[in-house]
């Protein structure tokens, strides 16, 4: 028995080590969320899997590939005095397709063309939403948040109009910063979310491995801008997308025969 858990433990280790080179694919699980500031985040969770590296191999990851796989609607209710007229967000978000690439060499991305569809509706008066001003997240797949570029909005024209802008950078693995949001004391503050890559114990070169674990987060920052009569305030909106890559079958296989294993000689071991 003990030279079937060390057979065991020997091919899971090649198996780590090496990683099977046809597959180019792997499954994730991950959240896609919207920060507004102090408000609660929109978080939404999905399931999917990725192309890595081109279709060439695993390992240290460079390059991703995301077709879908997270949707959701969410509201979040606003109860800030000083704002009492906007009762909710509600959103809705849709994790596109595209591709990240230049994973390896850390932030900024290339070729990071990963759009978020979707719209966010701040509701206005009506807990009901019947009146609202709907944003979209992105505007005729070319612009907006994942992509980059100016979204704007003109609404309630009869009445003189009102206009939003939200200007979105592309995905990063640094920081993601918005600056020049006003604050109570008059002065201005800075938001910030930060994004990463890392394998199992931290281990950027194991990131997209068959052994799964490994985690990558990207985000990106929309600062966002009004023409009310008063001076318009700059609110600040963050995206994050983590994914967590998972066990190819075969590896968790392997791990569950060695656990059968061990359990097999630690009840051996306990006989009188």
């Amino acid at each position: 028995m003990l030279r079937l858990l060390r057979l065991t433990t020997a091919v899971a280790v090649a198996t780590f080590a090496a990683g099977p080179v046809t597959a180019a694919t792997l499954d994730w699980n991950g959240t896609f969320s919207l920060e507004f500031g102090t408000v609660a985040p929109i978080v939404n969770q999905g399931l999917g899997v990725a192309t890595v590296n081109g279709s060439s191999s695993l390992g240290h990851l460079s390059t991703l590939r995301i077709a879908g796989g997270i949707t959701g609607a969410t509201t979040i209710a606003l109860t800030d005095p000083d704002t009492a007229s906007l009762v909710s967000l509600r959103a809705t978000a849709q994790l596109g397709t595209g591709t990240l690439s230049g994973i390896s060499g850390g932030p900024p991305l290339a070729g990071n063309v990963l759009p978020v569809g979707g719209v966010v509706r701040i509701c206005i008066i009506s807990p009901g939403c019947v009146v609202s001003l709907p944003v979209p997240l992105t505007v005729s797949g070319t612009r907006g948040l994942g992509i980059g570029g100016l979204v704007t909005v003109n609404t309630f024209s009869p009445g003189g109009g009102l206009k939003v802008s939200a200007v979105a950078a592309p995905w990063t693995l640094g920081v993601a910063a918005v600056t020049g949001i006003p604050t109570v004391s008059g002065g201005f503050s800075t938001v910030t979310a930060q994004g990463f890559v890392h394998g199992p114990a931290s281990a950027t070169s194991s990131t997209a491995t068959s052994a799964g674990s490994g985690v990558i987060q990207v985000v990106t920052p929309v600062s966002v801008t009004t023409t009310l009569p008063a001076p318009s305030d700059v609110l600040a909106l963050l995206g994050i997308l983590k994914l967590h890559f998972l066990p190819e079958p075969g590896v968790i296989l392997l791990l569950g025969s060695g656990v059968a294993g061990l359990v097999v000689i630690g009840r051996h071991r306990m006989r009188p």
